[in-house]
């Protein structure tokens, strides 16, 4: 699944239109990557490097609880009972 936030948008309004989308739509994410447009001082946009490292964001043993929680939680709404 790809989604696109176009420019205009702060990091907090992206951030929530992401956790309202997930949440809205009651998906159980993996792992998520983001590509950002760049833009220079002269305020052109910054060509992409393919060869550029990404930076890797690595959730901690709190964060892998609230995730199996999270997670638990999406998968008992989606059950349907059977008469």
């Amino acid at each position: 699944m790809r989604i696109k936030f176009e420019k205009g948008m702060t990091p907090e309004t992206i951030a929530q239109a992401f956790v309202d989308f997930v949440r809205d739509n009651n998906l159980v994410i993996g792992s998520v990557n983001i590509y950002m447009q760049t833009y220079d001082e002269n305020m052109k946009a910054e060509k992409f490097r393919r060869d550029e490292e990404y930076t890797l964001c690595k959730p901690t043993a709190i964060a892998k609880e609230e995730y199996i929680e999270d997670v638990a939680l999406i998968r008992r709404g989606r059950l349907r009972q059977v008469i």
